[in-house]
């Protein structure tokens, strides 16, 4: 009850003075030169931590009211918004781009939910959530306030006009069941890659450039964090555990920051890390090199990592979560599972790696589905005629 009247006074009240002490000083001196100011930074941003520890989380940022004075801001027809929960802006902000035409692309569930970026099996967040089966995954609550923060989000939304971008249809069937954004204009652009750099490296040119053998069977895995929890990292373990390898070398590649604690131990299998990487052309020649990659994640949206893979020539094993099987067409371009089938999952990776005429058909097919669908120029010109229309 603290935090909630904390938040009435504070946010909905008391931080207008602030609201306008900062306008003020962005009218005098810029809205670069107050980015620029360290200690308007860390008041920010201590204000915006002081609400998230109370569970009021990304409802403190006041920040968020000085974008629409950014040079760019001001001169832009168009905001395209991606993410905006991770604790730099508050969804407040919003108000003051009235004059704006505003798109909202949503990566995952987030905008929709009391806080869970990902509700899994839970429905909560059709009827207002609370009592969260979640509290603990990103972005972690202390206390229960998910009712609340819906709550505050409907309240919110009444004033927004906001075209709803979905990568996935999976997320836009979610997204037209939710009570929050039933009054927003929404639509379906898949998430697009760039097939000039996604594209097939030769594996044994690829293998070369990381120093790793020519010889045995790759499997790569790639999440942010190895220790996400949602990428399945425990469920990618039984896997290699199950998989018979029939006295061939095998080899996991691991990309993700963070290494696998406890270390597991594989008698059939190396285990080889990788640091998550931007570097989108190390990416590709990671994904060139493997000649499987498992996704086991327990949530997705459209997942990126899929869709570059597929572009590389490298065929996606994963389990039937989120758009995964908008990408993957089961026994065509992939395999597509029941989710935490581990051991079926084993056993069609087994199969694969002992048929590479199969593996090399669903990489010529991926190849050809990714230039069709999720091709950058595609996606880009798609964006242009929502932005135009």
């Amino acid at each position: 009850m603290l935090a909630l009247r904390l938040h009435r006074q504070f946010l909905m009240e008391g931080f207008e003075s602030v609201f306008l002490c900062w306008r003020k000083l962005s009218a005098e001196k810029g809205v670069e030169t107050i980015v620029k100011n360290r200690l308007l930074w860390v008041l920010d941003t201590a204000i915006g931590r002081l609400f998230d520890a109370v569970s009021l989380s990304y409802l403190g940022y006041v920040s968020s009211s000085l974008f629409r004075l950014n040079r760019y801001v001001r001169r832009a027809e168009v905001v395209h918004c991606h993410n905006l929960h991770g604790g730099f802006f508050s969804l407040r902000g919003l108000l003051f781009l009235k004059n704006k035409r505003v798109v909202w692309t949503l990566h995952d569930m987030w905008a929709f939910t009391g806080n869970c970026s990902h509700s899994k099996e839970c429905i909560r967040w059709e009827n207002g959530c609370g009592s969260c089966p979640h509290l603990d995954d990103y972005p972690r609550l202390r206390w229960d306030l998910t009712r609340f923060l819906w709550n505050y989000k409907r309240k919110l939304y009444r004033q927004l006009e906001v075209t709803v971008v979905c990568p996935s249809l999976w997320m836009l069937a979610k997204a037209n069941r939710s009570p929050l954004l039933r009054r927003f204009r929404k639509t379906h652009i898949p998430n697009g890659v760039d097939i000039l750099i996604f594209k097939p490296t030769e594996k044994h040119l690829a293998r070369e450039a990381f120093g790793l053998s020519q010889k045995g069977h790759f499997i790569l895995f790639v999440s942010n964090s190895l220790k996400d929890k949602r990428k399945g990292t425990d469920e990618l373990l039984e896997v290699l555990n199950n998989i018979d390898s029939r006295g061939l070398r095998m080899t996991a590649l691991l990309v993700g920051n963070h290494e696998i604690e406890p270390k597991p131990t594989f008698k059939h299998v190396q285990l080889v890390y990788f640091q998550y990487s931007r570097d989108e052309i190390r990416m590709a020649e990671l994904y060139s090199a493997a000649d499987l990659q498992l996704v086991t994640s327990r949530a997705e949206n459209l997942p990126y990592s899929v869709i570059e893979s597929m572009a590389c020539g490298t065929p996606v094993v994963a389990f039937n979560v989120g758009g995964i099987p908008e990408i993957v067409d089961h026994g065509e371009t992939g395999i597509v599972l029941d989710m935490r089938d581990t051991l079926q999952m084993s056993k069609e990776v087994d199969s694969l790696l002992n048929n590479p005429k199969r593996i090399s058909l669903f990489a010529s097919k991926g190849i050809q589905k990714v230039k069709d669908r999720f091709d950058i120029k595609k996606v880009s010109n798609d964006y242009r005629r929502l932005y135009e229309n």
